[in-house]
């Protein structure tokens, strides 16, 4: 595999990661345990991704994706 490959690979399985993240049980009332959605989102990234033996130590990629994904929610007004 090519190095591109891989990378767009590891993209797939963090997106795909961060939208199971959303569902999960910490994600219902994540005021509770946070104080930023962000950061219980990638508290609940970090459990999806380990809970399903993806981890590949690429978190500065699920930090970007989820900051990404934090500010279009906020410039939609989310």
């Amino acid at each position: 595999m090519k190095t591109e490959e891989l990378f767009e690979s590891e993209v797939e399985m963090v997106t795909r990661a961060i939208e199971q993240a959303k569902h999960h049980p910490r994600m219902v009332q994540w005021e509770l345990h946070h104080d930023d959605y962000k950061d219980a989102l990638l508290d609940a990234t970090y459990e999806v991704l380990i809970r399903d033996v993806r981890w590949t130590g690429s978190m500065n990629l699920v930090r970007k994706m989820i900051r990404r994904q934090v500010v279009a929610q906020k410039r939609q007004g989310l």
